[in-house]
């Protein structure tokens, strides 16, 4: 077997670029030839694109929604409980992250929520059975807040607390229904995505001490629950964008309860009676972190304003 001479592999002709072409970084001056910068980290692209292009980049800049997107959600979809096994096997990079998925979700679903919630709407809706109420008690202020508050009855270490509600409440109420609704909404919309990712950690620790003998990280609760968040708020986004039909809510819950089941059946595998105990043990336990997390969302707007 004969091998090429050097000088023969010399005059072979280098196979033709297929990167951007080389320019020097006008971030930094650098001389580019790949699609990064060596030296400040900027893509090597034209400046001016269209703007598609510059939406699409941002979104994988900021989320990593490239190719792994299509594959993440059908999985999420379609087999509940299967990213958070992925994810524990270590196979990562065919999926996108567990917190940039959660992320994406909680964007698109606070997008619809403040749209849904915008205080012009919510009032045009409001408008006819507050005039219904007006015509029954006339002369009477209707209030927008009544947090049924007692201060005497309260235990003495919060009444300062509780006098500080009623002075905001009696605040708020003064403003007259249309200004003390705007005020409730805005309140809520600035809170409500901090407190929904609180939830997860929470929901992930109640996990924790479910599953406690099966000696399993946190970390890997606190993945799963972030998968099951993501799901919610990508229903509920759909669910808000859908006609208003009859069983529309029933439905939706239906899916949200029936996923959450089938993956803690797929992650914590154990008899479908255990299984069943534990799911009716999370989510009694959910449901009160979830009403004390909407009060605490309604004092906040309180004190906010």
């Amino acid at each position: 077997m004969t091998l090429p001479s050097p000088a023969a592999e010399e005059s072979r002709p280098a196979p033709p670029r297929t990167g951007p072409p080389a320019r020097p970084c006008p971030n930094c001056g650098t001389w580019v030839d790949d699609r990064f910068c060596p030296r400040c980290g900027q893509r090597n692209a034209e400046r001016l694109v269209s703007v598609r292009r510059i939406v699409r980049e941002s979104l994988e800049d900021q989320f990593a929604v490239n190719g792994t997107l299509p594959r993440t959600l059908a999985s999420l979809f379609l087999r509940p409980g299967l990213l958070t096994d992925e994810y524990a096997a270590g196979r990562i990079a065919r999926y996108v992250s567990p917190l940039r998925l959660y992320l994406l979700a909680s964007v698109v679903f606070f997008i619809f929520v403040s749209w849904i919630t915008n205080p012009d709407r919510v009032w045009q809706n409001a408008e006819p059975a507050l005039r219904q109420w007006q015509a029954r008690h006339p002369g009477e202020q209707p209030k927008v807040i009544n947090l049924g508050l007692d201060t005497l009855a309260a235990p003495a270490w919060t009444r300062p607390v509780s006098r500080r509600l009623l002075r905001q409440q009696d605040r708020v109420n003064a403003l007259g229904p249309m200004e003390g609704l705007r005020v409730q909404i805005r309140g809520f919309q600035a809170n409500a995505p901090r407190a929904a990712f609180l939830l997860v950690p929470a929901f992930a620790g109640l996990l924790q001490l479910l599953y406690l003998r099966r000696r399993r990280l946190y970390v890997e609760h606190f993945v799963f629950a972030l998968h099951v968040q993501t799901f919610a708020f990508l229903v509920a986004s759909a669910g808000l964008v859908m006609p208003a039909l009859p069983s529309r809510n029933l439905v939706l819950m239906a899916l949200l309860l029936g996923y959450l089941l089938l993956a803690m059946k797929r992650v914590y595998p154990q008899s479908w009676p255990m299984t069943l105990l534990k799911y009716a043990a999370v989510l009694t336990a959910y449901g009160f972190v979830l009403a004390a997390t909407v009060l605490v969302l309604m004092v906040l707007a309180l004190f906010m304003w």
